[in-house]
């Protein structure tokens, strides 16, 4: 993200924590009610959205103001990381 601080930029990275903290309470930890396997998929792909963002923020060589780069980083990241939680729950056969 060009021409923010550090100190910015953490600030975003904590709301993102934040809001993946909420995501892992109110809607993935229901699944470990019904598998193991099932939460532990939908957990890392939320986990590696997460760390992809984080990379994406505090990369200095990447331009987020730039929209194009944004679509491809932030927003792409976020609606490819919801089509594979929703084909992992789609794909799932049971116990």
């Amino acid at each position: 993200i060009s021409g923010i601080t550090l100190d910015q930029k953490s600030e975003i990275n904590e709301k993102i924590a934040d809001y993946v903290t909420t995501f892992r309470n109110e809607f993935i930890d229901l699944f470990l009610a019904i598998d193991k396997n099932l939460y532990d998929a939908i957990l890392k792909k939320t986990d590696t959205m997460t760390d992809n963002l984080s990379i994406a923020i505090f990369d200095n060589g990447i331009n987020l103001s730039h929209d194009p780069k944004f679509e491809e980083l932030i927003s792409n990241g976020i609606i490819e990381t919801k089509t594979e939680i929703i084909k992992v729950l789609f794909s799932y056969c049971g116990n």
